[in-house]
């Protein structure tokens, strides 16, 4: 591979600069420059948790009982086995000191000081801080709750004597002992003990409610006295959103002096949420469910309700209930179990579990219940954690309750009526019961209560985010991410899944049930995504099959509610690759030694291996004349003080780095969340790029073009295993298997090629783009944000470009097909400057390496063995963001593609600038010494992703079509068209001879031609879509819009779907024509449409009963009538009625439709981002056909004239979430279905009739 006339450029891994290497010199790179947010990433909704905090007397029980043993780690405010002294009353640390901690822990500890410490740190002085505050022990201490322990010192734990049993008297606050009083307060410094800093948080003693801190709204209350007037019940202290310092205020002050009215306490608890007050008659105190003002509305942020907060109540008690019958009469046994109010003593009652079912199944804020109705279903979910006591009639009651008020909601009949709702893991202990009897148990119980309820209120779109889905033969393939996952108290984030599901013949999707990779239409179970409006959680219906019913009747069967993580998918490649040990994954690179720009790898062909410059992404690549690593100065982690948390040296910090990326969890770095059986998780989000499914050659070029050779292509890989090929946020391109695919038979069958432990799903390469190796460091930082790597669609076509005979061997010495994948990287790989020892000699000075966004072209043909056929970039490219399109002129193969935007936000500094490279080599057909072929005259610009049109079907492809956005004032956007001659000897169209196309871009006499073809005056940033009706008339479509910065989500620019007619290919651009000029077929002369030469046609009503009327309700005749009017123009033209309404996705065709997603953005925390939409028009008139285009719903009954008239319906609701694009499947279903994603996590499916027949021998994915 060589350059073409071009000697010296600028690339992803050729500019040097050289400078002495010296540390300092020049400032180190920021990952604040290159942190970026998915732009439809959804607020995170923190959940409401209100503590019930049991303060009756019996918590000021000892929480120890028996006999002292120094085997047991004994849980509370001192640091068990370290020693302390004792002096002007407080215990602190002390090497030297006759106590131990663990001792004082089992003598000191109440049960309120150990639930103290476990959700604030405990009683502490004041929190400043400092790292340095002061525990306190029993208070405010409680007459009659003193007890005595006896113990004789024979572990050296106290100071006294061995051979004598001493008595400790706990009291006030204090303990005696040998005539001694200690008051029980213990010093807490992290600054002179570091191994005491789990404990802090921010510098003050802490629990698990500060170190899960504004991941939850919190609030609190406590029992009432139980007894007296206004003495029942409890109040809420805390309301939901107390700050922190307040609540635990409250939490570590109030004393433990009352009974334990559980029910009434759960009964105020939801009159809280209800905010209404306590019924009148019940004794309770005013005030108890604090109502008055918007601010002690739980669902009131500050600043607006957020409807969507679900609502918890964590109960945490010691003790039976007592004093516990006073709630309104219909709620005394809601639940209808006929044990109430049961057998207890001092007055507690059973009712506990009817208040919970009566708060989990009601919508505690609807328009009959609570004190304001709100959008959606607000009720509440209760977790019980009975602790230090062993009552079975007690634990009982809280795991009632926990049944009633904790369960999950499966098959829509409200209440616990299926074990798998309220019992999980069928072990007979409700979900949301827990139990402890230590500290330590009691610790790990609460924060496991504090996850789950963490994950329910995540349950639904801001953890789930799917990105788009790609279609395979028989499944879909279905990326999405979660922002974050809170596993003990540390939060992971953007982890990464991909899975596998079934597409069975009538387009429905499936699990695989039985797990046997095989499509079982009488057991593998249906499933339909919808998004509950209640909880606003993304779920599924999973419908049962049978041989007598394999298609269930999605209206009237019954089903089971399940979370996406809950079915049975083919694979899931995230877990997959968790049980991958990081030694175990086959990861390459590019390293450029030579710095020529090429990839220098003809005799090395191993691109795992350490020769050459495709190299393993190990720690073990010392093939560079030194003992270093080869990658070591791609990495840019030569400074100490910047890169210092990666290592202490760079060999360390390069290993670190190399082994991180692989898998292995560092301590010190990121820490790295770990599935149930441990395994590091180690796929990153998947954003942008929407996975590819590839098996055998399916360009179809045997049929299309009558190409003899790509039969033989096709015949030597029919039966190639299916890959699927995913960028991920880690820095790589990964290539998971989905095995064989046995079409007769719907199965997947393991390839011979497979390693006899591998499973499908398994990665088998992942692949490191050069330019993203300098920003592999963010990753692993412990203060990582969201950084994109590998975020563009993989672009995977087969091209006849490879030396004769490889792969398979042919009759002609012609080149050999191949199939291969583009690789850009979107918002990936931003510039960044590395100054490193880059020819790996330390007697020379450092250079600096440019690295720039690039595209990578790999051999895929053989899956399993990937070859790096070249890697480059190209000035004034910017960011990688436009997917090339892929074209043959004659024997030639190119790859086209556009400029970015300079920054995350879709700005840019620069005019647009379009690309054409030899596909073989990556060199660029450049203009004046630029690596761009073509620029638009307008600045501050980007391109879009092009398509190409092969007019004639002929195998040439005779124009590209690119949609640009640039801002002048605001923002705005033209169409471009790049013409690819056609000419004679004249110069003329031939039309002809296929030898007389122009298959140089830069061909002397008649060069490739750019031109503006239409001014849309708004921004174009979705690819645009091309078609050819019946008159010849190439038609281009497309919508204007943004949707690529935060500004960009307030824009109320009304925007277009527009459809056009290329002049050139139309033939009233004739002077006989219509239009009387001379564009038709003519090189010479260009027009650029605009607006007004184009339809509008918002006001056409279409019906049913093949009749248009305009706006004013005069019928202009039948459909024809119509596509006449638009005939006459150049297109049509469509306003987007919605204000902020955009277009954001690729149109799609099919049978004379334009089916296209539009997305309105909105700024509510509960909006799911935005509502989306879908269009189907009729592609020559963009109004309704006149027949429905949608199966459901697809029409409308007006009022035209006093009549009422069945319209077509042109526009469907897809409901909350930005829309991917539409996928289309062809089967046996009657039309077709499409399948769209939304960002909130659910698939949608829409029953598609298009207009013209698109049904034949085939069945098929299809998108155009």
């Amino acid at each position: 591979m060589s350059w073409k006339n071009k000697i010296v450029f600028i690339s992803c891994f050729v500019v040097l600069l050289t400078l002495f290497a010296q540390k300092g010199l020049a400032a180190e790179p920021s990952m604040a420059t290159y942190t970026s947010y998915p732009i439809f990433q959804l607020s995170t909704v923190a959940p409401n948790i209100l503590i019930i905090l049991d303060n009756s007397t019996s918590m000021n029980e000892q929480a120890y009982v028996g006999p002292y043993d120094h085997g047991i780690e004994y849980y509370g405010y001192f640091e068990p086995y370290k020693k302390y002294s004792y002096g002007s009353n407080i215990f602190v640390r002390d090497p030297a000191g006759p106590w131990d901690g663990n001792f004082l822990n089992w003598l000191t500890m109440r049960r309120i000081d150990v639930a103290r410490k476990v959700l604030m740190g405990g009683l502490a002085t004041s929190r400043m801080g400092s790292g340095n505050q002061t525990n306190i022990g029993e208070a405010p201490a409680i007459a009659g709750y003193d007890f005595m322990k006896t113990y004789t010192d024979t572990e050296n734990v106290t100071p006294f004597d061995s051979a004598t049993n001493f008595s400790y008297l706990m009291d006030g606050g204090n303990f005696y002992v040998n005539a001694g009083v200690y008051v029980i307060k213990v010093d807490k410094d992290m600054n002179t003990y570091p191994d005491e800093a789990p404990s802090f948080v921010d510098g003050n003693i802490a629990g698990v409610l500060q170190k899960i801190g504004d991941r939850a709204r919190w609030g609190n209350m406590f029992f009432n006295y139980g007894t007296g007037n206004n003495g029942s019940g409890g109040s809420v202290v805390s309301t939901i959103g107390t700050n922190m310092n307040s609540l635990v205020t409250d939490l570590q002050n109030t004393s433990c002096n009352t009974w334990t009215p559980l029910a009434e306490a759960m009964y105020v608890a939801t009159q809280y949420f209800k905010q209404e007050e306590v019924a009148s008659g019940l004794d309770y105190p005013n005030g108890a469910a604090p109502h008055s003002n918007v601010g002690d509305d739980p669902y009131y942020n500050g600043t607006e309700f957020v409807h969507c907060a679900k609502s918890f109540v964590l109960l945490l008690t010691d003790g039976m209930s007592t004093m516990d019958m006073l709630i309104p009469d219909e709620l005394k046994d809601f639940d209808g179990d006929s044990k109430d109010p049961g057998s207890f003593a001092d007055s507690g009652s059973d009712y506990l579990d009817d208040v919970a079912y009566y708060a989990r199944t009601t919508d505690l804020r609807s328009a009959t219940v609570g004190k304001t109705e709100l959008d959606g279903e607000q009720n509440l979910i209760l977790y019980t954690v009975y602790a230090f006591a062993n009552d079975d009639q007690a634990r009982t009651l809280l795991k009632d309750a926990a049944k009633n008020g904790g369960y999950v909601e499966k098959n829509g009949t409200k209440g616990p009526d299926l074990q798998a709702e309220w019992d999980a893991n069928s072990d007979n202990v409700p979900d949301t019961y827990y139990e402890a009897n230590t500290g330590y148990q009691l610790e790990a119980k609460i924060l496991q209560a504090i996850n789950d309820i963490l994950a329910r209120a995540a349950s639904g779109t801001a953890v789930s985010v799917l990105s788009s889905s790609s279609e395979g033969e028989g499944n879909l393939v279905q990326a999405y991410y979660r922002p974050a996952i809170t596993q003990g108290i540390t939060e992971y984030k953007w982890l990464g899944f991909l899975q596998s599901l079934w597409v069975d013949p009538m387009g429905n999707l499936r699990e695989d049930t039985n797990q046997n990779l095989q499509l079982d239409l009488d057991a593998d179970k249906a499933l339909k995504y919808f998004l509950d409006p209640g909880t606003g959680d993304t779920m599924l219906k999973r419908y049962d099959v049978s041989g007598a019913a394999p298609y269930p009747d999605y209206q009237n069967d019954p089903y089971e509610l399940v979370l996406l993580d809950e079915i049975l998918p083919l694979w899931e490649a995230g877990t997959n690759l968790a049980q991958k040990t990081p030694v175990e994954r086959k990861i390459f690179t590019f390293v450029d030694i030579n710095g020529d720009g090429l990839v220098d790898e003809s005799v090395h062909n191993d691109p795992f291996d350490k020769f050459g410059e495709v190299i393993g992404f190990d720690t073990i690549n010392d093939n560079c004349g030194t003992s270093k690593n080869c990658i070591r100065p791609y990495l840019g982690v030569k400074d100490d003080l910047t890169w210092g948390y990666l290592g202490v040296d760079q060999d360390t910090r390069t290993n670190n780095l190399i082994n991180y990326i692989r898998g292995e969890d560092i301590a010190g770095l990121r820490p790295r969340f770990k599935d149930a059986t441990n395994n590091v998780w180690k796929l990153a989000d998947i954003v942008n790029s929407t996975p590819v499914s590839v098996n055998r050659p399916v360009e179809d070029y045997h049929i299309i073009y009558s190409d003899e050779s790509y039969q033989t292509f096709l015949n030597a890989l029919q039966n190639r295993e299916t890959i699927v090929y995913a960028g991920a946020n880690d820095g790589m391109l990964h290539a998971f298997t989905s095995w064989e695919y046995d079409a007769a038979n719907k199965v997947f069958n393991k390839p011979a090629a497979a390693p006899g432990t591998e499973s499908i799903g398994d990665e088998i390469w992942a692949y490191i783009p050069q330019c993203l190796l300098p920003h592999l460091k963010w990753f692993p930082s412990p203060n990582y944000t969201h950084v994109y790597y590998a975020d563009l669609k993989p672009k995977v076509f087969d091209a006849k470009i490879l030396p004769d005979d490889t792969y398979y061997v042919d009759a002609d010495s012609d080149d050999n097909w191949g199939t291969f994948l583009l690789l850009g990287l979107n918002m990936g790989g931003k510039y960044i400057p590395v100054t490193d020892d880059f020819d790996y000699d330390a007697a020379t000075p450092d250079t600096t390496r440019d690295f720039y966004p690039t595209y990578t072209l790999l051999n895929v043909t053989d899956p399993r063995n990937p070859k790096v056929i070249w890697e480059r970039t190209y000035t004034d490219l910017e960011l990688g963001t436009s997917l090339p399109a892929v074209l043959k002129v004659k024997d030639r193969w190119f790859a086209v593609f556009g400029s970015g935007p300079s920054d995350y936000d879709g700005t840019s500094t620069k005019r647009g600038h379009v690309f054409v490279v030899d596909l073989k080599t990556g060199n660029p057909y450049g203009s004046g010494g630029n690596d761009w072929l073509f620029e638009t005259a307008e600045g501050k610009a980007f391109m879009n992703s092009p398509v190409s049109l092969d007019e004639g079907l002929n195998f040439n492809v005779d124009a590209i079509y690119f949609g640009e956005t640039y801002l002048s004032g605001s923002w705005q956007g033209k169409v471009y068209k790049i013409n690819v001659p056609w000419v004679d000897v004249g110069g003329n169209y031939d039309g002809v001879d296929l030898a007389n196309y122009v298959d140089d871009p830069l061909d002397a006499t008649n060069p490739w031609q750019f031109a503006p073809l239409f001014n849309a005056t708004r921004p174009i940033t979705a690819p645009l879509s091309v078609s050819r009706d019946t008159y010849n008339n190439i038609w281009v479509f497309g919508g204007t819009g943004r949707y690529l910065s935060t500004a960009d989500k307030t824009d109320t620019d009304t925007q277009y779907l527009f459809g056009l007619k290329d002049p050139f290919y139309n033939i009233e651009h004739t002077p006989a024509g219509l239009h009387a000029d001379d564009y038709y077929l003519n090189y010479s002369a260009s027009l650029e449409l605009t607006l007004s030469d184009l339809l509008n046609t918002d006001q056409y009503v279409v019906t049913t009963g093949d009749e248009v009327f305009d706006g004013g309700g005069t019928s202009i005749g039948n459909f024809e009538a119509m596509k006449d009017l638009v005939y006459v123009e150049d297109g049509w033209y469509r306003t987007l009625s919605i204000s902020m309404e955009r277009v954001i996705e690729k149109p799609s065709l099919l049978g004379g439709m334009v089916y296209v997603p539009s997305f309105v953005p909105n700024g509510d925390i509960c909006g799911y981002g935005g509502d989306s939409y879908l269009y189907g028009l009729y592609y020559e008139t963009g109004t309704a056909y006149f027949e429905p285009g949608f199966a459901n719903n697809g029409t409308t009954t007006v009022d035209i004239n006093g009549q009422p008239v069945d319209q077509v319906v042109d526009k469907t609701s897809l409901g909350y979430g930005k829309a991917s694009s539409l996928g289309i499947h062809v089967g046996q279903e009657e039309g077709a279905k499409g399948y769209i994603q939304q960002s909130t996590g659910t698939v949608h499916n829409e029953d598609l009739n298009p207009a013209l027949n698109i049904k034949s021998g085939l069945r098929c994915w299809r998108e155009k």
